[in-house]
């Protein structure tokens, strides 16, 4: 888990494994963190990884919008 605070936005961003935002003993602990800043008036967000390839599903949206683009030419 990493957690990242922007203080200028007001921002808590914590980013999270698959194993971890299933992980009962690291979320629990998490949503204390998210109600203190929360009483600071930030605003949290919680970012989980998922569990497809990345580079493949990247790959295969340029394509798709490379093939949209033709098309509308």
């Amino acid at each position: 888990m990493r957690i990242y605070t922007d203080e200028k936005e007001k921002l808590l961003a914590a980013w999270l494994t698959p194993e971890e935002h299933g992980n009962e003993s690291i979320m629990l602990p998490l949503r204390q963190i998210c109600t203190l800043y929360k009483a600071m008036h930030y605003q949290p967000v919680i970012y989980c990884s998922g569990e497809e390839n990345l580079t493949e599903n990247t790959a295969a949206l340029l394509c798709h919008v490379r093939r949209k683009m033709e098309k509308s030419s």
